[in-house]
Parts: C-alpha cells; sequence; structure tokens
C-alpha cells in the first residue's frame, strides 16, 4: 500500500486543472511527500486517510476533506495491516467533501487503493469519487464520475465524463472481475488533448489501460463539489443537499494520489508494484526506502 513519509519545509500552491489544491506550509499534514522519481512528476496531492473517525481528513500539500454535519465516516486497518483506509458505510450520509473544487479537465491522473463490501444487483453503480451531478438538468453541471458497476456477480471500475461542445457522455471501464474480498489499485485519467491522443482511461492493479476515444474537452463539474463515497447530490427541485449522496459506495479507500498529467502504463505498473504498492522515502520517493 503506497504510505509517504515527511519532507518539511515547502509552500507552493498549483493547480490541477481545474481541481484546486493548496500546499501549505510545513507541518504534520503539510508537507512534500515525493522527491526524485518519474512518479514524482506532476504530483500534487496524496491521501494516506491516518486520521481517525470524526475528523478532516489531510492531504499531504494541504487539501482538507470534510464529513458531512452530524455524521462520522469510520476508519479501518487498511491492506497488509499498514496504517488506515478510510471506511465507507454505503449510507447517503456516507462519504468526503470539499467544496469549491471543480473537477479535473486536459489531462489528469488519480489512482487509489480500494476494496469494496458489496457486489449489488445487476447495473447497480457506487461512486468512489466524483464531480458528477446527473439529477440536474442541465448537463453543462457534470463532471467526472468514477464508480463501480456491478452485474450481479462481480464490478468492473469505470471512469465517466462529458464532453464540453456535444454534452455526450463517454465512459471507460474495465472487465468485471472486481470482488470483495480483495484491495485494489485503480488508476483513472485523461490523456493530452494537444498531443493528440484524446482519451480517458481505466487501468485495474497496474494493467494496461483501457481506453476510450473523446472528440472535445470534458467538463470539470460547474458546482465545484468534489465527493468521496458518492455522488454530489443534486436535483432540479432539491438544489445543492451537502448531506446527502448518490450512488454511495460500501468500502474502503486508501492512497489517494492526484496527478497533473496522464500516467503511462509503465508509471502505472510501477505504481502497482506488483500489488505491494509503493513507498515514497524522505529522500528519493517512490520505490526506494
Amino acid at each position: 500500500m503506497p504510505k509517504y513519509k515527511a519532507v518539511l519545509g515547502v509552500t507552493v500552491v498549483t493547480a490541477l486543472t481545474g481541481l484546486f489544491v493548496e500546499r501549505g506550509r510545513a507541518g504534520p499534514h503539510y508537507v512534500d511527500p515525493c522527491l526524485y522519481s518519474t512518479l514524482c512528476r506532476g504530483l500534487v496531492e496524496h491521501f494516506d486517510f491516518e486520521e481517525p473517525s470524526d475528523w478532516p481528513r489531510f492531504g499531504a500539500f494541504g487539501t482538507q476533506l470534510y464529513e458531512p454535519h452530524g455524521a462520522n465516516v469510520s476508519s479501518v486497518t487498511s491492506k497488509g495491516g499498514f496504517g488506515f483506509a478510510t471506511s465507507f458505510s454505503g449510507s447517503t450520509s456516507s462519504f468526503l467533501w470539499r467544496s469549491y473544487t471543480p473537477g479535473p479537465s486536459g489531462y489528469w491522473t488519480i489512482g487509489f487503493w480500494f476494496r469494496p463490501l458489496l457486489i449489488g444487483s445487476s447495473g447497480l453503480k457506487q461512486s468512489i469519487l466524483s464531480w458528477d451531478a446527473p439529477g440536474t438538468t442541465n448537463l453543462k453541471e457534470r463532471g467526472p464520475d468514477i464508480y463501480l458497476e456491478s452485474n450481479g456477480t462481480n464490478l468492473r471500475l469505470c471512469l465517466s465524463v462529458i464532453e464540453v461542445e456535444s454534452d455526450a457522455q463517454k465512459t471507460a471501464c474495465t472487465g468485471y472481475t472486481i470482488g470483495t474480498t480483495s484491495w485494489k489499485l485503480g488508476v483513472v485519467g485523461q490523456s493530452n488533448f494537444f498531443d493528440g491522443k484524446n482519451q480517458i482511461f481505466v487501468s485495474l492493479d497496474g494493467a494496461t489501460p483501457t481506453t476510450t476515444t473523446t472528440s472535445y474537452y470534458t467538463r470539470p463539474g460547474a458546482i465545484g463539489h468534489m465527493r468521496l463515497g458518492g455522488r454530489p447530490y443534486v436535483g432540479p427541485s432539491t438544489g445543492y443537499n451537502l448531506n446527502n449522496s448518490d450512488q454511495p459506495y460500501q468500502g474502503y479507500l486508501d492512497s489517494l494520489d492526484f496527478w497533473v498529467g496522464a500516467l503511462s502504463p509503465a508509471e502505472i505498473s510501477l505504481l502497482y508494484n506488483g500489488g505491494t504498492g509503493q513507498i515514497y522515502s524522505t529522500t528519493y520517493g517512490y520505490g526506494t526506502e
């Protein structure tokens, strides 16, 4: 499981092509965890989810994620017994959120370790991380949605985006190979539009990504609301409800990373590291200790 050690003394402000991340001053959470590795390039935020229930979750670069008002999101022992992970119960009030945070657009990558606890009936979707707002009649409100979908027996990992010019929804998914007994590494993102690739991609456990071609830029989500453990609950009659979520996720989440730029297949494989993940060292970054 990727875990990070502190490097003190960095003050920077950076943006993940729409996702604004503040890097704070040196302190227990405001640190730069990555140096001198190919996987450090473009890294703008990391969450290790070591905080207990009823606490904000702090990113290594200063971003804070919050629990809904009046609800607690619990923690569990993470993969291999190393530290903790966040546990989502599958209820509409079990999620983490951050407002004033549009989703990524352009070229970007998000990586995370997860273990679902529910398969559910065929067609059931569980959003792990989302800027989507499907209840609105205005497609311009919608952003990226990273979710699991069931076929009644297993799950698949999907990324869904909305194109800017066409308002068409584009989706890339893995196969239905995910169960509930083991941790998985998910990596999703979008290739550089100016490189002519124009693709969204999804990878599971370091495998070669599944891709879907896009014709235009994708929408970041006009509500500017990021949610972990479900989609932001938005509807034409209810407006924005910060205390409920849609497509709630039942399972664990750990080691959430955000990059500006699209990781290559080789970098995704390096991140997976044969299933053991990577560790950021105080000196050399990913893959060294």
